[in-house]
């Protein structure tokens, strides 16, 4: 079984087979909860499909997660198209 770390900062690793098959992405909100002496983390799958689908939104709500890579590579006419859908 893989093993996760906390950093000095309570920051939880979580390890990459368990990414991989939760199929979990960078920012991903979570909850996370108590059960009977564990902790379980649970990922918030309507916030995750959304930000996959809707590029403008997800900018909106995440200006300072934006690096200069992500913005060269945002398709400036696919953006103007969800600008202006009702």
């Amino acid at each position: 079984m893989p093993v996760g770390t906390i950093d000095e900062k309570w920051r939880v690793t979580i390890p990459k087979q368990a990414r991989k098959d939760m199929k979990l992405l960078p920012r991903t909100p979570v909850n996370v909860k108590i059960r009977k002496g564990a902790l379980v983390i649970v990922p918030l799958r309507k916030h995750a499909a959304r930000r996959k689908s809707d590029s403008l939104t997800w900018l909106m709500e995440h200006p300072a997660h934006v690096n200069r890579r992500k913005l060269k590579s945002v398709d400036l006419e696919k953006l103007e198209d969800e600008m202006w859908l009702p």
